[in-house]
């Protein structure tokens, strides 16, 4: 349920033509172990595949993006914080940075609407994206304000406030700016 594909479509990338595709669940053969992984489909035709944990990802990328220089990013929640992951290998191993204040809060997930028991599960990010001419990595996610307990609830708890945050690199993912709120809400509304 969270299977991404990326393509490198840069002619002046070594891995120029790669195919990449976060995988949920994956089982590479009846010895191997079942989990989580990554899919690389070199232009050649030659499909590797990878588990997350053994290339330096705790779970698969919830988003791909394979930047202007051939460098993939994946983009994760960890229910804990945003992390955004970076590849100078293609898919080989990855290493991590941190969103400045993109702590999630934990799992809890918005009611659909004030008259239903029933929660909806969303999709909180974060997204990425890159400005071709400027190279500047963008990435997007959701964050609530507080998760309010209500054990009528399909849950027994739902977020409350969700908004919606942005993020800049200007250096390939290894830093990124201080978030900014994207939505003028003030009401305590889900965006």
């Amino acid at each position: 349920d969270y299977e991404k594909i990326a393509v490198d479509k840069n002619p002046a990338s070594q891995f120029f033509g790669t195919i990449y595709m976060s995988v949920n669940a994956m089982k590479l053969n009846a010895e191997e172990y079942h989990g989580t992984g990554l899919v690389i489909i070199k232009p050649s035709g030659e499909i590797i595949e990878k588990m997350t944990a053994n290339i330096g990802l705790l779970q698969p990328p919830q988003s791909l993006l394979v930047g202007k220089n051939g460098i993939l990013y994946g983009g994760r929640d960890n229910g804990y914080n945003k992390q955004v992951y970076r590849s100078l290998d293609g898919g080989e191993t990855f290493t991590a940075s941190e969103i400045p204040n993109g702590v999630s809060g934990g799992w809890c997930v918005p009611r659909m609407s004030s008259i239903s028991d029933r929660s909806w599960w969303i999709y909180n990010g974060p997204e990425l994206a890159q400005d071709l001419t400027t190279g500047r990595l963008y990435t997007t996610w959701v964050k609530f304000k507080e998760c309010k307990s209500d054990p009528s609830l399909e849950f027994g708890s739902y977020s409350y406030d969700n908004d919606v945050f942005i993020s800049y690199s200007d250096d390939e993912g290894v830093t990124w700016s201080n978030p900014i709120r994207v939505n003028d809400d003030f009401t305590g509304g889900d965006q």
